[in-house]
């Protein structure tokens, strides 16, 4: 919810409230909620997307490398080559 200011206090609306609120601002659960899924609840995915353009101007999205696990398959390391692969300069992708 503080990944996305109009969803604030999400968790204290009505029912009601929440659902409306969420008709009309969805989110992207593997942006918006991309450090609890991986921290809190051992997501092994962060979205290419998100590293690298950061469509919804999330905050400390740049912190992504804490949340790789020690001994993850792919490490830190792997994954910013395979992230500098994929980007090219003036490519929207």
């Amino acid at each position: 919810m503080a990944s996305h200011r109009r969803l604030s206090g999400l968790d204290r609306a009505s029912d009601e409230d929440a659902i409306s609120r969420l008709l009309e601002w969805p989110l992207n659960p593997t942006q918006h909620l991309w450090h609890a899924l991986t921290v809190k609840l051992g997501f092994p995915f962060l979205k290419t997307e998100l590293v690298l353009r950061n469509p919804g101007r999330l905050p400390d999205v740049d912190s992504w490398p804490g949340v790789v696990a020690t001994g993850a398959p792919c490490g830190v390391e792997m994954l910013r080559a395979h992230l500098a692969s994929m980007w090219q300069p003036g490519h929207a992708g």
